[in-house]
């Protein structure tokens, strides 16, 4: 496959990419922007009402096609929106359209009686000049096919190949970000000790009670963090800085066990990675952006209201 059949192919794929992704933009925009209405009249209600609804409205993104889809396919009468217009293969210009070489007649008339049967496929190149001579030496004849061969390049030419690589790339950037925080956080745990301290436990276990958390977790502590937190999705783990409990009183760290068991009972990580991964992929959503902040507040407040 050549370069311009390559950035053909990858210029017709970006634009259905870029078509995709500009109806998901405005779709996505009304549910985001509906959801943050909604948010702003019930701004007086419990933090868990708003987490909630807000989360609701991310997790339905990348539903949209396929309700569309959906909807399409039972008939239902439909607006057509023309974001775009219909895609067309570029022209290439050959390099022969650009630069035609000039046609010369043979100088030789050894060579004449041979190339004049033969002159529709063949092209001369301008004859060179001596400096101290007034001789006029032909230079080397080039089929005239291989010069047709030749294409000119434009890259300005292939707008949505180079959309989609831009696009792939800024996936790929956010992706990697993700990829190296789970690293760091298995690094974490790597190095953290688990707590085996009875009054520590004790109140853990206390408090996933009364919360009516049926999950398993574990404890540990590192010096690298500086406030507790909680992590993993699947297997939840509450990370502690070391010898954090030791200067909390007992009603201050059932405070704790309570606001990080909460997160275990909401699956807020598992929740933070899926919206994480939607905004990746969808990165040039300004309103995305907003909501994965939102939500990480509003899971805050929800469990500090748990407390």
């Amino acid at each position: 496959m050549s370069m311009i059949e390559l950035l053909t192919w990858l210029d017709s794929i970006g634009f259905e990419v870029f078509r995709f992704h500009v109806s998901l933009l405005w779709q996505s925009s009304i549910v985001m922007l509906t959801a943050f209405v909604v948010l702003f009249f019930l701004r007086q209600r419990r933090a868990f009402v708003r987490h909630l609804i807000l989360v609701f409205a991310v997790f339905a993104v990348p539903v949209i096609p396929f309700l569309a889809l959906i909807i399409s396919s039972l008939g239902t009468p439909q607006i057509h929106i023309h974001a775009l217009p219909r895609y067309s293969e570029k022209q290439v210009k050959s390099y022969s359209q650009v630069n035609q070489p000039e046609k010369l007649n043979p100088i030789d008339t050894s060579t004449n009686s041979t190339l004049s049967n033969n002159t529709d496929n063949v092209v001369f190149e301008p004859p060179d000049t001596h400096k101290n001579s007034n001789e006029i030496i032909p230079r080397q004849i080039i089929p005239k096919n291989t010069l047709e061969n030749k294409k000119v390049i434009s890259f300005t030419s292939y707008p949505y190949a180079i959309a989609v690589i831009f696009y792939c790339i800024g996936v790929s950037i956010f992706l990697v970000i993700m990829i190296f925080g789970r690293l760091r956080i298995k690094w974490w745990l790597m190095k953290s000790s688990v707590v085996i301290n009875n009054r520590v436990v004790g109140i853990f276990r206390i408090s996933s009670n009364l919360i009516g958390l049926k999950r398993d977790f574990v404890i540990v502590e590192n010096t690298f963090i500086d406030t507790p937190m909680t992590i993993g999705s699947i297997h939840p783990v509450i990370v502690m800085p070391t010898g954090f409990a030791n200067n909390l009183s007992d009603h201050d760290l059932k405070a704790v066990a309570l606001h990080e068991l909460s997160h275990v009972k909401r699956y807020d990580p598992f929740t933070l990675t899926l919206v994480s991964i939607i905004r990746a992929f969808l990165f040039f959503n300004l309103f995305l952006w907003i909501a994965s902040r939102m939500i990480s507040l509003l899971a805050e407040q929800s469990c500090d209201d748990a407390v």
